[in-house]
C-alpha cells in the first residue's frame, strides 16, 4: 500500500525535483534557475518506492497567490486527485542554501492553517546538504534541526543531485539509503486527518460570520439621475365654427304697370271718305279694317336687389391654457447599506487565529 505525502514549503526549495528524485525520471517540471515558479497546480505522482507524491505550488509563490488560495487548491486536489482519508506524512522542504532560513515562517503557517496537530505529522527535508556545507558548513543544518526539535518536528536532509552543475540526479544506493531513513520517519509521526482541516475550516467560518453579524453597518450616499415630468401650463390654439348674420343681397323681380300702345285693326263702319271730284259733295260710306292705335295697362317685371339677413359660418381660431409636461432629469442622493464581504471578516478571522497561534507558540516553543 503506497504511502501519501503532500509535498510543501517556498517556491524554489527542491520539491519538484524531490518528486524526479523519488520517481527516478522526469515527471514534474522544474525551475531552470530565473527564481520564477514552475508548480501551477497541485498534481498527484507514483513511485516504484510505494510513495505517492502531491506536488503542490509553494509559498512565495511569484504568481502572486495567498497562501490561503494554495491551501485551498491543496484541498481541492486531495479531495478531487486521492481517494486518501488522510496525509500519512506532510514534508516540508527547507532550502538550505537560501540567505535566509524560513523554517520557522513555515512551521508557524502550517500550524496555522492546519491545526497545532499538524506538527505531529511534519517531515522537514533539508535539500541541498552539500551546497549548504560548502557555503555555512555544519550551521545552517544545525540551526534548521534545532528550529524543528523546538516545534516538535522531525528533520533529516535530502540530497538530489550527485552532481549540480550536470544536473545529475541522485540515484541507486544512495537514494535508497534515503528514502529508507524517510520511511523510518514516516513511522514515528501521525497520519494528518482531513476532517481536522473540515474542523478548522467550520470554526474560521463561524467566527467570520460572527464577526460580520457584529460589524455595524456602514452606509454610503449614492448619487443617481432621476427622470421625472415637469408640469407647465401653455397656450394651445384650436379651431372652431362661430355663428353670424350677415345682410346678404340677392335679385328679386318686381312688377310695375306702364302704357303701353298697341294697334288693333278693327273693322271701321262709320268711316266717311269724301271724294269731290268722284262722287261730288256727297259723301260716300267706305266699310273695312282699319288699324287705330290703343293705348293699354302693361304689367311688367324688373330685377331689383334686395338684402335680407343670413345665417353664416367662419372657423375662429381661439387658444385655451391647457397643462403640458416636459421630460426632465435631476440628481438625487440616497443613503444605501454598503453589503457586507463575507471575505473581509474571512481574513480577520484568519488574523486573530494566526495571532492567537503565534501567542501559543511564544509560551510553548523557545526559539534559538
Amino acid at each position: 500500500m503506497s504511502t501519501f505525502c503532500l509535498l510543501t514549503g517556498e517556491s524554489q526549495t527542491g520539491k519538484s525535483t524531490l518528486v524526479n528524485c523519488i520517481a527516478g525520471k522526469i515527471v514534474a517540471p522544474i525551475g531552470n534557475g530565473n527564481g520564477y515558479s514552475v508548480t501551477q497546480n497541485t498534481a498527484v505522482y507514483d513511485t516504484s518506492h510505494q510513495m505517492q507524491l502531491m506536488d503542490s505550488p509553494g509559498g512565495l509563490d511569484t504568481n502572486l497567490r495567498t497562501d490561503d488560495e494554495i491551501q485551498r487548491e491543496i484541498e481541492y486536489a486531495i479531495t478531487k486527485k486521492s481517494s486518501k482519508t488522510c496525509i500519512d506524512a506532510i514534508l516540508l522542504t527547507e532550502s538550505l542554501t537560501c540567505d535566509t532560513m524560513q523554517i520557522q515562517r513555515n512551521l508557524q503557517r502550517l500550524q496555522t492553517r492546519f491545526g497545532a496537530q499538524v506538527l505531529q505529522s511534519i517531515i522537514v527535508l533539508g535539500t541541498k546538504p552539500s551546497l549548504s556545507k560548502l557555503m555555512f558548513g555544519d550551521n545552517r543544518i544545525t540551526a534548521v534541526s534545532t528550529q524543528c526539535t523546538n516545534f516538535g518536528a522531525k528533520f533529516m536532509t535530502f540530497e538530489t543531485y550527485s552532481s549540480y552543475q550536470n544536473k545529475t540526479m541522485v540515484t541507486g544506493a544512495a537514494l535508497n539509503d534515503q528514502i529508507k531513513a524517510l520511511k523510518s520517519l514516516m513511522g514515528q509521526i501521525q497520519p494528518y486527518q482531513m476532517s481536522t482541516i473540515a474542523a478548522i475550516r467550520k470554526n474560521l467560518e463561524d467566527k467570520a460570520q460572527r464577526l460580520m453579524q457584529a460589524a455595524p453597518t456602514q452606509y454610503q450616499t449614492k448619487y443617481y439621475t432621476e427622470s421625472y415630468s415637469d408640469p407647465y401650463t401653455a397656450q394651445e390654439s384650436y379651431q372652431v365654427a362661430e355663428q353670424y348674420t350677415e345682410n346678404e343681397a340677392y335679385e328679386i323681380k318686381v312688377p310695375y304697370q306702364v302704357t303701353e300702345n298697341y294697334t288693333e285693326n278693327v273693322w271701321d263702319v262709320t268711316h266717311k271718305e269724301f271724294n269731290i271730284f268722284k262722287y261730288g259733295s256727297k259723301p260716300k260710306k267706305k266699310y273695312g279694317w282699319v288699324a287705330v292705335t290703343r293705348a293699354r295697362a302693361v304689367t311688367k317685371w324688373r330685377t331689383q336687389t334686395a338684402t335680407r339677413p343670413a345665417t353664416k359660418y367662419k372657423t375662429v381660431t381661439k387658444y385655451k391654457n391647457v397643462t403640458k409636461y416636459s421630460n426632465k432629469t435631476r440628481q438625487k442622493s440616497m443613503s444605501v447599506a454598503v453589503p457586507k464581504d463575507i471575505n473581509t471578516y474571512r481574513t480577520q478571522a484568519m488574523g486573530q487565529w494566526e495571532n492567537e497561534t503565534k501567542k501559543r507558540l511564544k509560551t510553548s516553543v523557545s526559539f534559538v
